[in-house]
C-alpha cells in the first residue's frame, strides 16, 4: 500500500508536513479497514501534528506581518 509507505518514508524523513498528512491518509485507511484502536492512536498523532503544522503557519504569518510593517515605516522614512 502506498499509503502507508509514504507515511513510513515521511517519519524516516522527519518531515512535519509529509508526516501531518500521511498521518490523515493512514488513520482514514487504518477506520475503514476495521482497524479501530490503530486509527484512533493514528488520529491522536495526526492531531497533534495539526497543531505543529498551525503553530508554524502562525509565526511565519506574524513574521511577514512585521516585515510588511517594517517596509511601510522605511517608505514613509524616504517621503
Amino acid at each position: 500500500m502506498y499509503g502507508k509507505e509514504a507515511y513510513e518514508i515521511a517519519f524516516e524523513i522527519d518531515h512535519l508536513v509529509l508526516k501531518y498528512k500521511t498521518s490523515y491518509l493512514m488513520y482514514v485507511l487504518e477506520k475503514r479497514n476495521g482497524k479501530y484502536k490503530q486509527s484512533l492512536e493514528t488520529y491522536k498523532q495526526y492531531v497533534k501534528l495539526r497543531y505543529s503544522v498551525k503553530n508554524i503557519e502562525a509565526k511565519e504569518a506574524l513574521i511577514k506581518q512585521e516585515y510588511n510593517y517594517e517596509y511601510e515605516e522605511r517608505l514613509l522614512q524616504i517621503v
